[in-house]
């Protein structure tokens, strides 16, 4: 496979987004996710993990309600999310023509999936708690937004600035 020719290529333009996405992703986790109307207080992402114990620092099938599935992934899990990303836009920046490597099949398989895997870890928590939380006891704040349009943006990069088989 040919590597992209220059940053302003498919490949370097995708990198650079997927780096912006990462940065979102990132920064999100030390803004506030949750609003607690009857408390009149905010929990940051970085909260979540810090106020959890054991397992449920990663994970939680409980997060916004107690009957049924409602999955939540804490700030650290986040924070590793947008590492990922970070590292997908370093591979696909440093791949480029007369980088320090190309980019074989399988390697873009794994980047393309990865990028998927932090999309999904970042667009969770927003989505659980509007199709299970309660809106009078939680809502969301402004960096459950930035953390779904950092890892959407970071996935349409990704997927958009990887080249396709035969190029």
């Amino acid at each position: 496979m040919n590597a992209s020719p220059s940053l302003t290529s498919r490949r370097g333009l995708g990198g650079v987004s997927a780096l912006v996405g990462g940065i979102l992703v990132i920064a999100s986790v030390f803004l506030p996710w949750l609003g607690y109307p009857s408390a009149g207080n905010t929990v940051t992402g970085w909260d979540t993990y810090a106020l959890s114990s054991g397992p449920a620092q990663w994970f939680t099938q409980d997060a916004f309600s107690t009957r049924g599935f409602s999955p939540g992934f804490t700030g650290l899990s986040v924070l590793i999310a947008g590492g990922v990303l970070v590292l997908l836009s370093l591979a696909m920046l440093l791949s480029l023509a007369g980088g320090a490597f190309r980019l074989g099949f399988a390697a873009i398989v794994v980047l393309a999936g990865l990028a998927l895997l932090a999309f999904l870890v970042g667009v969770s928590n927003l989505a659980s708690l509007y199709a299970t939380g309660d809106p009078n006891l939680v809502t969301p704040e402004y960096g459950l937004f930035l953390l779904s349009a950092g890892s959407l943006i970071g996935l349409i990069a990704v997927w958009m600035g990887l080249p396709r088989r035969g190029s």
